[in-house]
């Protein structure tokens, strides 16, 4: 019983602090950042950056505001 509630304990802790490390990369990342990763999708990632990285103030990290700047 105590090896499944360390176990368990010890699964928490790597979650949590997966979690921590992707926020603490997403706040510290450059709006462009999230852009690119989204244009990677396209047929066109090098035109999709071009043009909508002079948006990418209003864009910021929002998948929403992507796809309505797009």
């Amino acid at each position: 019983m105590a090896r499944v509630f360390l176990f368990f304990l010890v699964l928490c802790f790597v979650l949590y602090m997966a979690g921590m490390a992707e926020s603490t990369v997403a706040r510290h990342s450059k709006p462009t950042d999230f852009i690119q990763a989204s244009c990677r999708a396209t047929r066109y990632p090098a035109l999709c950056v071009q043009c909508l990285s002079q948006y990418a103030s209003a864009i910021k990290r929002s998948d929403r505001q992507l796809a309505q700047t797009a």
